[in-house]
């Protein structure tokens, strides 16, 4: 690990010494010429298993990365798809994202304040920086072929100091609220056929109370639209959130040329506000257009549970109240 830049934390790969270790299933290896523009580089192989995740993690001091705002490389991959990102604090607590790789050189810069809690390891759902110690870069993508190769390639990967990091999406910070529901259910979303919705009374007055079966392979979603422009010069969704099972929830904003940001939902069984800033939103890469989340044009909103499809079985109540966007 050094320093390239006075912005920019460097951790690789100006020397063999300097790849990530990986499964025994997987194959780092040091390329002096082969990253962007002829950088060093470090190529990861592996063959894909079904059920089986293929990783490669580096460890580094901790306190190295206390004035960090952003992870900053260049990706490309054999074959198109996404790969996992995580961070990890000294005391076990992992914060992780998502990577859309392609089979040409992209740049990926992403925020540390954009990166979510994993459920598993959570303890004070805070990133702290100077706690890291460890990135772990993994595939888990299980509908690939048995028996299929692939190959990426890392270059320039680093850290950019605060005060460098480009936000891509963009925030128009604004004190208007603009009420999204659910004071009446004239604005309750529509969901798919199994599941149930409706407004409830709680101290704090009305929420929406959504139940539904959780069966393999079948996502659970609710889903409104919006008028275009109602969320006009926004720049975060607000609401209060509450589940009976602590799994997480994948919300999305859609805009109304088809394109889709994405991030996940950390429910418990007690009432919790939770608000996300636009910028916190990872582009979906099966419906990017431009990348850049823009407020006036989101039609639609969707919240869904992704792992009914993973664990099958039994039922789940989420209930969700106050959900309004600034």
């Amino acid at each position: 690990v050094h320093s390239s830049k006075n912005n920019f934390v460097e951790f690789g790969f100006a020397s063999s010494k300097e790849i990530f270790q990986c499964d025994p299933n997987s194959q780092t290896v040091w390329r002096p010429q082969e990253g962007y523009q002829g950088a060093p580089a470090m190529r990861w192989q592996y063959n894909y298993r079904q059920k089986d995740w293929k990783w490669c993690v580096k460890e580094f001091p901790v306190g190295r990365l206390q004035k960090a705002s952003a992870i900053s490389l260049w990706i490309k991959a054999k074959k198109a798809g996404r790969i996992f990102l995580q961070l990890e604090e000294e005391g076990g607590e992992a914060f992780f994202t998502t990577l859309t790789v392609s089979n040409s050189w992209q740049a990926v810069e992403v925020s540390l304040a954009s990166l979510q809690a994993d459920p598993a390891k959570r303890k004070n759902g805070r990133l702290d920086k100077e706690l890291l110690h460890k990135i772990l870069l993994a595939d888990f993508d299980d509908s690939q072929a048995s028996g299929e190769q692939q190959t990426l390639l890392l270059s320039r990967f680093g850290f950019l100091l605060a005060g460098n990091k480009q936000i891509a999406n963009k925030q128009r910070a604004n004190n208007k609220r603009h009420v999204l529901g659910f004071n009446n259910s004239k604005q309750l979303p529509t969901c798919a056929p199994e599941g149930k919705i409706d407004i409830t009374s709680t101290a704090q007055g009305p929420v929406m109370r959504w139940r539904f079966p959780r069966k393999r392979n079948n996502w659970q979603w609710c889903l409104q639209e919006l008028p275009v422009n109602s969320l006009k010069n926004s720049h975060q969704i607000e609401l209060r959130l509450r589940s009976d099972q602590s799994q997480p929830l994948f919300l999305q904003l859609e805009e109304n040329n088809g394109e889709a940001f994405f991030t996940l939902l950390n429910p418990s069984e007690q009432w919790q506000t939770v608000r996300i800033p636009f910028a916190d939103f990872q582009v979906d890469p099966k419906k990017a257009r431009d990348g850049i989340l823009e407020p006036e044009k989101i039609s639609k909103w969707l919240i869904a549970d992704p792992q009914g499809e993973v664990n099958g079985g039994g039922l789940r109540t989420i209930m969700i109240g106050d959900m309004i966007s600034r």
